[in-house]
């Protein structure tokens, strides 16, 4: 099983993109943050395998 992290600050593509994500079996979103101080204290519980971060969050 593969572990993602999504980083997005706009709900609306965060909430596409886990759904795509969660659409390959092998895929599982552990996490799914707005913001990059959620995503640094996340990453370093959860330890994801892939993360895709908006490089532009407001």
């Amino acid at each position: 099983m593969i572990n993602v992290m999504v980083v997005e600050d706009e709900e609306q593509i965060r909430k596409i993109l886990q759904k795509m994500i969660e659409k390959n079996e092998g895929c599982k979103v552990v996490s799914a943050c707005e913001s990059f101080a959620t995503a640094i204290s996340d990453f370093m519980k959860l330890r994801p395998d892939v993360v895709f971060m908006d490089m532009d969050l407001n």
